[in-house]
């Protein structure tokens, strides 16, 4: 069983061909799964073979948090990243620019990680005299990370080259609400107006961020269903699909083998 953890693209489709007609091909009895339904699809079409989602699993005990209260309606905005152009690190920061100008500055974000866009991003930040509103962090382990998912109220992610999207997971499970591409691999854990918002374009991230901040009922259903619904993908649940695939690769196996 062979599982993609990445987002294949077409500069790389061309190579993958080819492994596809080596001996590890899928004629051999190799099982393909990818962690994603976006993932999967790339695959799919590039190989022509059918390809199953194995997600990625998590333990929602290490990811529930305490929820800090916070005292009027700003909308308190965090996301998880590499600063890097693969990211989409400084399109974020302008989709963070334009909602926090059209909320009125009722929008306040963090920003963790880091990675080569991070010079770039800190002088978008300090040439729009956006210091104030938009922190960054650097990069920070898990307990510094569920303190500041504990204080925010949406976790934000304008990526598209995202094969599964953990760090979206993590904050789902914390509680957040999600805002993310609909391109994005996150989308298998995100419904509108459940679990969070999904956009088909920055514009539509925008115009989320501000429904989200000027809607409190909504958040709070969603912030109430995400803090109180595990995710399927749990690992007990992730185990049990990891199980049922290994016995397809085995039957497929035992089948090229004759």
């Amino acid at each position: 069983m062979v599982t993609v953890h990445s987002m294949w693209d077409p500069v790389t489709r061309t190579g993958n061909r080819i492994l596809d007609r080596t001996a590890w091909g899928m004629g051999s009895g190799v099982v393909l799964t990818a962690v994603g339904s976006v993932a999967a699809d790339c695959v799919r079409e590039a190989l022509g073979q059918p390809v199953m989602v194995l997600p990625n699993g998590i333990d929602p005990k290490e990811w529930h948090v305490g929820r800090v209260p916070k005292s009027d309606q700003t909308l308190r905005v965090v996301s998880v990243l590499r600063l890097a152009p693969r990211k989409r690190a400084l399109p974020l920061v302008s989709v963070l620019h334009r909602a926090i100008a059209g909320s009125g500055g009722r929008i306040k974000a963090t920003l963790i990680g880091d990675g080569p866009d991070t010079g770039r991003v800190q002088r978008y930040i300090e040439r729009h005299g956006l210091a104030d509103v938009i922190t960054l962090t650097g990069r920070l382990p898990h307990t510094r990370i569920r303190a500041h998912f504990a204080a925010s109220d949406v976790f934000v992610q304008a990526s598209v080259r995202e094969s599964f999207g953990i760090a979206a997971l993590e904050a789902r499970t914390a509680g957040l609400a999600i805002v993310s591409r609909s391109q994005a691999g996150s989308a298998d854990f995100v419904t509108n107006g459940v679990e969070g918002m999904l956009a088909h374009d920055d514009a539509g991230l925008v115009s989320a961020l501000l429904t989200l901040q000027s809607d409190p009922d909504l958040l709070n259903a969603i912030i109430d269903y995400n803090s109180s619904e595990p995710p399927v993908q749990a690992w007990p649940n992730v185990l049990e699909q990891v199980e049922w695939a290994y016995d397809v690769a085995r039957g497929t196996r035992n089948r090229a083998l004759g």
